[in-house]
């Protein structure tokens, strides 16, 4: 199940309680621009040894 529209931390617990794994909104990140997108996605990226 992926929620949408999760603006506040109360929420977003609630739903990890009810078994909701995934989700977006305001309380995550508000919209960005392409540019600053790319660069919150890129320092969000974790190596893979191999």
């Amino acid at each position: 199940m992926n929620a949408q529209g999760i603006e506040t931390e109360a929420v977003m617990e609630h739903l990890a309680a009810l078994g909701c794994g995934t989700g977006q909104g305001y309380f995550m990140s508000r919209p960005l621009p392409p540019e600053e997108l790319t660069a919150k996605l890129a320092s969000a990226l974790v190596p893979v040894a191999g």
